[in-house]
């Protein structure tokens, strides 16, 4: 550590706590999101890939923020950042946040953000050189030692390109998110060709009921058991640390709609796609099963057949009259 850093890092609950440091004293952190900052606090433990499944209102731009400030403050503490990456000095090291729209990476991330740093103590970011009046601009944060936190967005084409060390895809799993799929590759690629194993790339999201992308769910499947990733489900009240968000906190929406209501906060959407109009899986399938003299179809139909009897499937004897089915 002394080799690595000239200064050596607090441990994740003074920075988050201590007024001399974030000062996030209020609630601090619930044990899940412990959990996650220490899976994205060690870029050595081959952790690349945090699939974070979230129930709504459960402080997922809050641990985003922490997160990102963890890491920018372990990097200024370094020596030099640019040599433990293997990078030239020159290069800018990024952060980069991607929220579904420009309004909800602006205000719902980005200015409580600025906030956070400006009322952060001076052991956090000014002791390494940091100004939060000049060095705080309008659509970014300027850190020394060539460190940058961006906050961007799915609507933009600009976000290519670039040296990103970390990167959070914010409510992937919103319809309103554009292409989730090819902007979780440009994160993967972009930050892999040039930290190596090093990256932190999170997607953060609870699951929408009808108005889902299902990514959030493909993510979860997909990386579930991968070496290389960090997955967890995380009801509302679990993940976040007020002690009055309880289940019972959302009774009127369990009453209202229990299936949206798990699905929402819990992340335990029903197996029947949501919002189906046939939610009886097994009744659907019982009432398609073919009587017994049915003739038994092959597929695809061998030509001789579909010739022969062309209207084999759809003409019935009922009660002695032959009934031909639309």
């Amino acid at each position: 550590d002394d080799v690595l850093y000239e200064v050596i890092p607090v441990d994740i609950d003074t920075f988050v706590i201590s007024k001399d440091y974030l000062g996030q004293d209020l609630y601090g952190l619930s044990p899940a999101q412990r959990e996650v900052l220490e899976k994205a606090d060690d870029f050595e433990n081959g952790i690349n890939y945090l699939i974070l499944w979230v129930g709504k209102g459960g402080g997922k731009d809050f641990i985003t923020r922490i997160i990102f400030l963890r890491l920018v403050y372990k990097l200024l503490c370094m020596r030099s950042p640019h040599a433990y990456f293997g990078i030239p000095t020159t290069e800018i090291i990024t952060f980069l946040n991607v929220a579904a729209s420009a309004d909800q990476a602006q205000n719902v991330f980005f200015e409580p953000l600025k906030n956070m740093i400006r009322n952060a103590g001076s052991k956090a970011f000014i002791q390494f050189g940091f100004n939060p009046e000049t060095d705080i601009k309008e659509r970014m944060i300027v850190f020394p030692k060539n460190i940058v936190l961006l906050s961007g967005h799915s609507e933009a084409d600009t976000l290519e390109g670039k040296n990103i060390l970390v990167a959070v895809a914010d409510e992937i799993d919103a319809k309103t998110f554009r292409n989730p799929e090819k902007m979780w590759t440009m994160l993967r690629s972009s930050s892999r060709s040039r930290f190596s194993g090093k990256e932190k790339i999170a997607a953060i999201s609870y699951m929408r009921y009808s108005e889902s992308n299902g990514m959030i769910k493909k993510l979860y499947e997909e990386h579930l058991f991968r070496k290389d990733s960090f997955v967890a489900k995380y009801p509302t009240w679990v993940f976040n640390p007020n002690p009055k968000i309880t289940k019972e906190t959302f009774i009127s929406e369990y009453e209202a709609n229990p299936e949206e209501a798990r699905t929402i906060y819990e992340c335990d959407p029903p197996e029947y796609t949501i919002d189906a109009f046939f939610k009886d899986i097994d009744k659907l399938k019982k009432s398609m099963k073919p009587p017994e003299d049915r003739w038994p179809l092959e597929f695809p139909l061998p030509p001789d057949d579909f010739y022969r009897r062309p209207l084999s499937e759809a003409v019935r004897n009922i009660d002695g009259s032959i009934v031909e089915l639309d």
